[in-house]
């Protein structure tokens, strides 16, 4: 078995590793894994424990989807926390939900459900994790942060492949290897 998503990665613009930054430093002293900004992405559709021979099919699948598709606009806006603010576990900077980016998660949904996989009873909330919160000891600061970048367009570009990944689980964090690439080819003319 091979713990598996679908995503797309982030390349960050300067806009976003500025603000990183600036946020790490603000919070150097609450205990909060970052994230290598070398592994920014998006999920779609996390998978989890996947055999090994459902790979090939899912490949197919996720390809057979991506056709439908031409490059869809992105734009990262916001910070936010999941959980709470007064029990965050997660810090991340939000994706504007366009209806193409919607559309894409849904059809992967429902051609990943004759493999077994469940659709997502939550709403979608397409976000890059910046951090996992493992103690935070003064959630006023974080509020002033959050409210500080509550309406910051960070980043805007157009979302041209989506990678199938699989995800092992190290001491030293997540380590991702990307079991296909999927193009989002430009329309036609």
């Amino acid at each position: 078995m091979k713990r598996t998503f679908i995503a797309f990665d982030i390349e960050p613009s300067e806009t976003v590793r500025e603000v990183y930054e600036t946020v790490r430093k603000k919070l150097r002293n609450e205990r909060i894994n970052w994230i290598d900004p070398g592994n920014l992405h998006i999920t779609l559709k996390f998978l989890g424990d996947t055999s090994e021979e459902s790979i090939p099919s899912i490949i197919k699948a996720i390809s057979k989807v991506i056709e439908n598709y031409t490059p869809l606009r992105v734009i990262l806006k916001g910070l936010g926390v999941f959980r709470n603010i007064h029990d965050p576990h997660v810090f991340w900077m939000g994706c504007k939900i366009e209806d193409d980016l919607l559309n894409l998660k849904q059809e992967l949904e429902v051609s990943l459900n004759s493999f077994g996989y469940e659709t997502e009873k939550r709403a979608f909330s397409p976000h890059l994790t910046l951090g996992r919160i493992k103690l935070l000891r003064q959630t006023n600061h974080l509020s002033e942060i959050l409210a500080s970048y509550r309406e910051s367009v960070f980043q805007e570009f157009y979302l041209k492949e989506i990678v199938y990944y699989q995800s092992r689980l190290t001491s030293s964090g997540s380590v991702y290897t990307s079991l296909g690439k999927f193009t989002i080819a430009p329309a036609r003319s």
